[in-house]
């Protein structure tokens, strides 16, 4: 199964966009299924991301933050066993800015992207959803 798990780091919960990098790519490739969670989500949405992150073949996490100052509370949990684990089927992409993510991520390395313009993103989804 290919996914993408599109993760959003806000400073309010009403601060969610709805209309994001993530539903262009949802509506470029139908076949892959998706799944969202904020840092304002459940532990049972968290769960969820877990299970999804252990059934895929190939995985975009893409992460939108809207606040370098948002907190990400219960993500950290979810961060540390991307980070942990370093699964191959696995790309990051951070969007926006957040010191901790980009820390975090770093760990990651060549399947890390920080900021990457539209040409380098086209590329990271092509090589996994093509």
């Amino acid at each position: 199964m290919k996914a993408l798990l599109h993760i959003q780091l806000t400073a309010e919960v009403h601060e969610v966009p709805y209309q994001t990098t993530a539903r262009h790519i949802i509506n470029q490739y139908p076949e892959v299924s998706s799944f969202g969670l904020d840092n304002h989500s459940s532990a049972e949405m968290l769960d969820y991301a877990r299970e999804m992150i252990e059934r895929t073949s190939q995985l975009l996490v893409l992460l939108e933050c809207y606040s370098p100052d948002a907190k990400s509370g219960r993500l950290v949990s979810l961060l540390n066993t991307l980070i942990r684990k370093k699964p191959e089927h696995m790309e990051l992409v951070l969007l926006g800015a957040h010191p901790m993510v980009e820390k975090m991520g770093r760990t990651l390395g060549e399947r890390f992207h920080v900021r990457p313009d539209e040409q380098a993103l086209q590329k990271i989804k092509g090589r996994l959803f093509a």
